[in-house]
């Protein structure tokens, strides 16, 4: 009497467009291409029953985080009607913002989910997106059931969300994590993951359809002036990260500024070097991290400032009463 057969993986496949996505048009490349017709140029999905729906298909520069709040309600309705996984397919210009912004709605308990897009559109003799796919559901099948958070994968090598940043404009190498590395790779057609990245046990539950507050990003650099900033609540603004020097320092002349700006709004400061924690006891200097902290601003740890300002957007979202911000940044990083 022979053993029943083992049902077929499910796998829910979800299009945003992207390169991976786009065809040549009159003015250059645009998106074109369904989530469907992406997966069955990879030919990998042999064995796996492939569900595949379009949430959009836009370059990835016009998506915002209404629209991952809306991936994420999409992930965990195919999670509860049996689908092992979800494979985003989404652009490379925004994709390390969108995969944090889904782990932190998705939370450690949130569905196995692999993002993956292209840095070489179809239309070329070279194009990525179709081995890209390839590796991007082998390493969602070598982690059914379980999530490890959102993962990248692009060029073989598997990222994960908290760490992943891109460094190139046109290299297929152009994802890495800098101070941490990949969490595995895919090698002969098979995922090997190794390391686990220690996500941080954050949750954060925004509805699809929530107001996000607006929070600022600005960028310190040599002779700057700090401006803009008394301009940002007038503007609506809720939040502000600061995208500081070095290990977490600003120009002297930016800390009147800044502490009004901490008077009226939560405000966040990140470093500019793409490895490394934002220091706090180290400098003392007028501007120094010491100075940051004493005057009320909140040190983003590990995370790069675009990632910290999603963090403070969602945190507002989420419901502000609940989270002491500096504890929050504190997990976080």
């Amino acid at each position: 009497m022979s053993a029943a057969a083992s049902p077929r993986p499910r796998v829910l496949v979800v299009g945003m467009g992207g390169t991976i996505a786009m065809q040549h048009g009159i003015q250059g490349l645009a998106p074109a291409l369904s989530a469907a017709e992406i997966v069955a140029a990879s030919l990998a999905s042999d064995g796996i029953d492939l569900e595949a729906v379009d949430l959009c298909n836009v370059s990835s520069v016009d998506l915002n985080l209404s629209d991952i709040a809306r991936l994420a309600d999409l992930l965990r309705a195919g999670a509860a009607r049996g689908v092992i996984g979800g494979l985003v397919l989404h652009g490379t210009d925004t994709l390390e913002e969108s995969a944090f912004a889904l782990d932190l709605l998705l939370g450690p308990d949130g569905p196995p989910v692999v993002m993956t897009g292209a840095m070489r559109s179809p239309a070329l003799l070279s194009a990525d997106g179709p081995a890209n796919v390839a590796a991007a559901l082998q390493v969602l099948l070598a982690m059914p059931g379980r999530s490890r958070g959102v993962l990248v994968v692009l060029n073989d090598e598997a990222h994960h969300a908290w760490t992943v940043q891109k460094t190139s404009t046109g290299s297929v190498a152009a994802f890495a994590s800098p101070g941490f590395g990949p969490v595995g790779r895919v090698t002969e057609g098979r995922a090997d993951l190794p390391f686990e990245f220690r996500r941080p046990t954050i949750h954060l539950q925004v509805a699809s359809g929530a107001s996000i507050p607006k929070v600022a990003l600005l960028k310190i650099a040599l002779g700057l002036e700090p401006d803009l900033v008394p301009l940002l609540g007038p503007a609506g603004y809720r939040g502000l990260v600061v995208e500081a020097l070095g290990a977490g320092h600003v120009p002297s002349a930016w800390m009147p500024v800044l502490r009004q700006a901490v008077a009226e709004m939560p405000v966040v400061f990140a470093s500019r070097p793409p490895a490394g924690r934002t220091f706090e006891t180290t400098y003392g200097f007028p501007g120094s991290e010491r100075d940051l902290v004493a005057s009320g601003l909140v040190p983003a740890g590990h995370l790069t400032s675009s990632k910290a300002r999603i963090l403070l957007a969602l945190a507002l979202a989420a419901d502000p009463s609940r989270y002491i911000l500096a504890d929050l940044f504190r997990a976080a990083g």
